[in-house]
């Protein structure tokens, strides 16, 4: 019976170790199903991930499964990074990359390389970053027993965008297609479509746009072919935005409404808050300020969920910039404070010198010259600021190219001492066969010497073949070691002469490096020395030669306005100092019908007279550069002409003017009512002034789409051509007289012309000397888009 009893116990403990190595297996299994479901969910439910990969990681430990450890651990970063805690995340994949460099496991190695690079670029160490990201590279190119073409993909995008996060976008661009040919050839379309997306930016950013848009398009027909909304909503944006920058506002709005409606079916608010960035923008462009303003402040209630300063900075940047359009410059002020504040927080210096700029404007348009002043020496310290940083980049792209020098010499280091090694271990092995030889050599000359001594003829040959095989042996021991000895004298000139030109190589390019490094320092520092030298000189040239443009037209000015007061304002005070006394007189000879004429006669020269005086109020304000305000709307065309018309036709009675006027009711314009009218006042004033007795004015209006022909003819002296020809080059007009001798002052055409640039009225005028003269307004009955 006791034989049977080891043959039991070894069947018991083959049945408990297979029933272990079944519930082990059994829990590998289990860590990696975990894994594959945390992984799916890290971007969009990273606290269900945690769940999971805290499972995976204790069930990973209980049975020292070290890849299952390793990848849970990376899986742990990416969620934790996802939630912004880098310092933490990095601790962990620094766990994770200590477990996974203990496996065989190539590619799980490399993503957590690029990942640790990612966290060091976030933490602010970027040569660490680019060391990782490089690393990772070639930790999936090492791995040669399966396809590494996605995974390589993948790490040549992310290192594609660090380059272009450096502004380095030739390698950018670079490593973007490399990861596109990849994905391609995998036929990995979502890959495919992200990779197209990122080299359309690419040329964005140069502001390629022609070059862009064809990688958009393509990545959206990919994007639909896998129904891929959360992605097609990211192109769809960056499309819009690039047609934006082109000035194609129908088309951006028709990208941009797209991604909008899929960010808001979505719920990604950032992407949301950014479409609607642009579709403020676009309203922006088109000059519908109100309608820009709704979305920029939809976007600052949206901003507080999604708290990015960045953006936040934007908002109020863009909402400055509208009220200032809108000349509401105490509001336009208050905007680009806040969003200077929010920038000057996150130290973006773009953004702070556009609200500087912002500022300095807005002050110079409420006349505030000081507080206009100090900001925009503000404003020129930071875009010189800009300036400064834009040339440091391109230093330390030299500086960087001087690290890789340092490592490619550290390379050659390690290389000529592994050199040493191999020649030291070459060394020790050819003494080794030398030995060998000798020792062979010598037992076949002493086999031989015996062969010679033996005197037993069958004793004698038996050495005698001993004594052949052995000197055979140390012959082929000798061959051997001559074709050795002839191989590493082979080599070693090989290693040589790559050690030489690696020397040479590298010292050419130190040489480089360094000559470009000093010839970019002392280029900037002279350009920056130049360009402070010419923006101070140019800055006092300008000033010079405002102040003389500007004492010269005040001079100009000046003179006009006192040859018209000594000229033309005289006469019309004289001629009220002459009605007075004559009014006096009939009061005291109670002549009743010459008192009610010189009544009459006095009323007509007031109205002359409010006429001129409001003519020289609205000229000297345009000629002194002064601020009219200007309040657009849309008003009845009738009614507008109307009001002047009741009070001409009571002027013109004495000349038995007849009036014939026809506009319809149902015509309206989009203009500045006052500054309307003044054109309206001076053109139907001057056709009654000129017109004989009996003569006709006819005034009417016909709508063409969205704009109104209005015209006003009379039968009047007609302009002479110089007149015209004076009043198109902004020149003052001699005084001309009516044909009852009205005085005028040449002001009224200035003023129409200006007052109708202003209200964007294009003015035909067509006369004929002693026939009549013919003006058309082309009106518009709605905002300019």
């Amino acid at each position: 019976m006791k034989k049977y009893v080891p043959l039991f116990l070894s069947l018991i403990t083959s049945f408990i170790y297979s029933q272990e190595v079944k519930g082990q297996y059994s829990t590998i299994v289990q860590v990696d199903s975990l894994n594959q479901l945390a992984e799916k969910l890290i971007k969009s439910k990273p606290d269900s991930a945690l769940f999971f990969i805290e499972k995976a990681e204790k069930l990973a430990s209980s049975i020292s499964y070290q890849l299952g450890k390793g990848i849970a651990l990376k899986h742990k970063a990416y969620a934790i990074s996802g939630k912004g805690n880098y310092s933490k995340s990095l601790n962990i994949i620094e766990q994770a990359i200590f477990k996974l460099e203990k496996t065989s496991n190539k590619l799980d190695l490399g993503s957590a390389y690029t990942h640790r690079g990612y966290l060091k670029e976030r933490l602010g160490y970027i040569d660490k970053a680019l060391e990782n990201y490089t690393k990772s590279i070639l930790i999936i190119k090492s791995k040669t027993d399966s396809d590494i073409s996605f995974p390589l993909a993948i790490s040549y995008n992310v290192l594609g965008g660090y380059y272009q996060r450096r502004g380095n976008y030739v390698k950018s661009l670079k490593y973007f297609n490399e990861a596109l040919v990849l994905s391609e050839e995998e036929k990995e379309v979502t890959f495919t479509s992200t990779c197209l997306n990122n080299i359309g930016n690419i040329h964005l950013f140069q502001k390629e746009y022609e070059k862009a848009i064809p990688y958009y398009k393509k990545a959206i027909l990919l994007r639909k072919k896998v129904d891929d909304r959360k992605g097609l909503a990211s192109v769809y944006n960056n499309l819009g935005g690039t047609l934006l920058s082109q000035n194609k506002n129908e088309e951006a709005l028709f990208y941009l409404k797209k991604a909008s409606l899929i960010y808001k079916e979505t719920n990604n608010t950032r992407g949301y808050l950014m479409s609607q960035i642009n579709i403020g923008l676009i309203h922006f462009n088109r000059e519908e300020y109100n309608k820009a303003k709704e979305y920029f402040k939809e976007c600052l209630q949206l901003e507080q969920r999604v708290t990015d300063k960045n953006t936040l900075s934007m908002i109020y940047t863009n909402l400055a910039a509208c009220h200032s359009e809108q000349r509401k410059y105490d509001s336009a002020i208050l905007y680009a404070q806040k969003g200077l504040k929010v920038a000057k927080a996150i130290n973006s210096k773009k953004i702070i010198s556009d609200n500087l700029l912002s500022l300095s404007l807005s002050y110079e348009a409420m006349e505030n010259f000081e507080e206009a002043y100090n900001y925009h020496v503000l404003y020129t310290s930071y875009k010189d600021s800009l300036f400064n940083i834009e040339k440091t980049s391109e230093i330390n792209a030299l500086l960087l190219d001087q690290k890789n020098l340092e490592n490619t010499q550290l390379e050659k280091d390690n290389l000529l001492k592994s050199h040493a090694l191999q020649k030291e271990q070459f060394e020790r092995k050819t003494k080794e066969q030398e030995f060998s030889l000798l020792e062979k050599q010598a037992e076949a000359d002493h086999l031989l010497a015996l062969a010679k001594e033996t005197k037993n003829r069958q004793e004698s040959d038996s050495l005698y073949r001993a004594a052949k095989n052995a000197q055979l042996e140390a012959d082929n021991l000798k061959i051997k070691a001559e074709k050795i000895d002839a191989q590493r004298r082979a080599n070693q000139a090989e290693s040589e002469q790559k050690i030489a030109f690696q020397r040479n190589l590298s010292i050419l390019f130190g040489v480089i490096v360094l000559a470009a490094i000093a010839i970019t320092f002392t280029a900037y520092r002279n350009q920056r020395n130049k360009q402070k030298a010419n923006f101070l000189l140019a800055e006092k040239n300008e000033e010079i030669n405002l102040q003389n443009e500007l004492l010269e037209d005040s001079n100009q000015t000046k003179d006009r306005l006192f040859s018209i007061i000594a000229h033309d304002l005289r006469s019309p005070m004289m001629a009220f100092q002459d009605v007075s006394r004559q009014l006096e007189f009939y009061i005291q000879k109670q002549d009743s019908e010459k008192l009610l004429r010189t009544v009459k006669l006095l009323d007509t020269s007031s109205n002359n007279l409010t006429n001129l005086l409001n003519n020289l109020l609205h000229w000297s304000l345009l000629q002194q550069k002064q601020q009219v305000r200007y309040r657009f709307d849309t008003y009845s065309l009738q009614l507008l002409i109307s009001e002047i018309i009741i009070t001409y036709q009571t002027i013109s009675e004495p000349k038995q003017i007849e009036w014939q006027v026809n506009i319809p009711t149902s015509f309206f314009v989009w203009v500045d009512a006052p500054s309307f009218q003044t054109i309206m006042r001076n053109i139907i004033s001057n056709a009654i002034k000129f017109s004989p007795i009996k003569g006709k004015l006819v005034i009417q209006a016909i709508q063409k789409e969205n704009l109104i022909n209005l015209s006003i003819q009379d039968t009047g002296a007609g302009i002479p051509l110089e007149v015209q020809q004076n009043v198109s080059q902004n020149i003052l007009n001699p005084t001309q007289k009516g044909t009852k001798n009205e005085k005028g002052t040449g002001l009224g055409l200035l003023l129409c012309y200006e007052f109708a640039k202003e209200n964007n009225i294009t003015i035909n005028l067509d006369s004929t000397p002693q026939t009549g003269t013919l003006f058309t307004f082309t009106i518009p009955t709605q905002k300019k888009q």
